[in-house]
C-alpha cells in the first residue's frame, strides 16, 4: 500500500492534534487540582499495593485502559503523580 503526501500530513495532524490535547488537559488539571485531590491522589498511590488496585479499579469502571493510561500521564504531566506512583497504577 502507498502513502501519499495527504495521508502523511493527515497523521501528522492527528499526532499534532493528540499532543495539543494532552497539553490543554495536563495545563488544566494543573489549574483544578487542589489539595483536595493532590491528597486523594497521594493516599491512593501511597504504596504499590494501592496503587495496582487503584489502575486495576478504574481500568474495571471505564472500561479502558487507554484511558487510564491517558489520565495517568495527564496527572504526571500536571504534578499531580510521581514517576513511581505513576509507574504502579499502569
Amino acid at each position: 500500500m502507498e502513502y501519499g503526501l495527504v495521508e502523511i500530513f493527515e497523521l501528522l495532524g492527528a499526532l499534532g492534534l493528540f499532543l495539543f490535547g494532552m497539553k490543554v488537559m495536563s495545563d488544566a488539571l494543573l489549574l483544578l487540582a487542589g489539595n483536595k485531590m493532590r491528597g486523594i491522589l497521594a493516599t491512593m498511590t501511597s504504596n504499590r499495593f494501592l496503587g495496582i488496585s487503584t489502575g486495576f479499579l478504574i481500568t474495571s469502571i471505564i472500561q479502558s485502559s487507554s484511558a487510564t493510561t491517558l489520565m495517568v500521564v495527564s496527572f504526571s504531566n500536571a504534578s499531580l503523580l510521581t514517576l513511581t506512583e505513576a509507574i504502579s497504577v499502569i
